[in-house]
This record gives structure tokens, sequence and C-alpha cells, in this order.
């Protein structure tokens, strides 16, 4: 029995081809063998399925499948708490919770939730966020992309690609604290 009971069960790797528009990765996949015939292995040893593009989607395609679940278990509450931080920061900026004159305690009950709320949704945004970049640093390595095939990757916002987005915003969640303590002019990284 699993110490682990997940709410969703695991998208199967047919649906998540159908999902993301990839029917092409549904056949003709097969092992590869090298110039002196031997089964082809990826950098990291498994098998090598189908050519480098193939390869690199067949594997993001069943790393997605597998983390699928823990992003949505993440995503939700960190929903929640983001709703939670916008009421409680509404009332006091209208001024329709407790004030501190006359009630104290009540007041700093209201802003510990705030911090709470914060503390969640921004640990759980960043978690996913590292998630999410540790697939697309996976894809990035099996493609053998650069970094300025990385950068000019469309879709783009504002100029960065997703791939940089969610490297920037995974490198802020892990850094979060030596960054905000930094006295000397921030680097473009920060």
């Amino acid at each position: 029995m699993s110490l682990l009971r997940l709410k969703m069960p695991l998208t199967t790797y047919e649906q998540a081809l159908r999902r993301f528009g990839l029917g092409s990765l549904a056949n003709g996949i097969d092992l590869q063998l090298t110039k002196s015939g031997d089964i082809a292995v990826t950098r990291d040893g498994d098998f090598q399925l189908g050519n480098t593009q193939q390869n690199a989607l067949f594997r993001m395609v069943e790393r997605w499948r597998q983390s699928e679940s823990a992003i949505n278990e993440l995503f939700g509450p960190m929903v929640c708490a983001v709703k939670q931080f916008d009421q409680l920061t509404g009332a006091r900026e209208k001024n329709s919770g407790p004030s501190l004159l006359q009630n104290p305690r009540a007041y700093h009950e209201i802003t510990d939730a705030i911090l709470e709320a914060q503390l969640i949704s921004s640990t759980l945004a960043g978690s996913i966020s590292v998630v999410i970049n540790n697939l697309l640093q996976r894809l990035k390595c099996d493609l053998n992309s650069s970094n300025e095939d990385w950068h000019a990757a469309t879709p783009t916002i504002a100029t960065f690609s997703v791939g940089e987005i969610f490297s920037a915003a995974a490198a802020n969640f892990r850094h979060y604290d030596e960054w905000a303590t930094s006295k000397k002019t921030l680097s473009s990284q920060q």
C-alpha cells in the first residue's frame, strides 16, 4: 500500500500527447543505434528513443506526466492563499478590519494571517516555478540548445522566453533572502 495517496490519477502518455498536440510522438519512436551498433543512450544514461528532438519531447512529456499531480497539489492551496492575502490586505486598506488602537490583539492576528498567506503563496508559487524550470532545463539540455536559442524560443513575454522567465522565477525563489539582503548593486541575474 502506498504511503502517498494522490487525488489525481497520472495522465497517460496518450492523453498527454492529445492534450498538447504531440500526436507525432505516438508512433515511430524507437530505440536508436550508435554507429558501432550499440543501443544509443542519452547524456544521463536513458535509452534514446527517436532522433534528438523526438527523444527530448518524449522525455518532457514523461516528466510532465509525473510532475503534473505535484504541481496541481501545490497550485490549489497557492491560489487560496493569494485570495486570502488579497482579502485581508484589501480590508486593511479600507480600514474595515480591527484597528490597532481599539483591538490590538485582533489587529495582530490579522497581521499574522496576512504574513502567513503571503509566505504560503510565495513558497508554493516558488516551488511550482522550480519544478517547471527543472522540466524546461532538462528539455533545453536534451535539445542541445544554446543560451541564444533558449532566449529566442517562442512564446515570449516582454522579449523573454518562457524558459527564461521560469529560470528567473526559480532562481529568485532559491536566492530570495540572499538577494534581498544584498547591499551592492544587483546583478543582471538578480
